[in-house]
């Protein structure tokens, strides 16, 4: 066993003079492969390890040159990528431009197709009990007979 490591040692040590045509082949500048150029980050995409093989004048290998190369972000154009959680959120839109974004992606919009219904929004009482400010509990306060009661038409 001691035998073999001085043997690759010894290989090494010539390769690595450039003295002997004897692995010299074998030897990689920088990289080997894409695992050494892997940064672990999930928005930047997988990175690669490209191999430049210098030949001289015969043909034979001088020389190996492996250099990382950056990946590309993995998700669509103007999606979110999340590192942490090394996934890709599709944006959200606020369709009827009231500010508020729509529940289907995390929103608290409870209508993203109508403006007049948003979180926060006054609540109107009506008979057709719309929910303007996209909270069920509330029924807004119409008293418009005056007697210190909320009138019947709001639900």
């Amino acid at each position: 066993m001691s035998g073999r490591l001085i043997i690759v040692v010894l290989v090494a040590v010539l390769s690595a003079s450039g003295g002997s045509a004897y692995g010299a082949e074998n030897i990689v500048e920088g990289c080997e492969d894409a695992a050494q150029c892997n940064d672990g980050v999930f928005c930047n995409g997988v990175e690669r390890c490209h191999i430049y093989v210098e030949r001289g004048s015969r043909g034979q290998v001088i020389r190996r040159t492996g250099v990382c190369e950056a990946g590309e972000n993995p998700c669509q154009r103007g999606w979110q990528c999340r590192n942490q959680e090394q996934l890709c959120k599709e944006p959200c839109e606020d369709r009827d431009g009231d500010g508020a974004h729509a529940m289907r992606c995390g929103g608290d919009d409870c209508d993203d197709n109508n403006p007049n219904r948003f979180p926060g929004n006054i609540e109107i009482c009506d008979a057709a009990g719309i929910d303007e400010d996209c909270d069920a509990t509330t029924v807004g306060d119409l008293d418009s007979d005056g007697d210190g009661f909320i009138s019947p038409l709001c639900r």
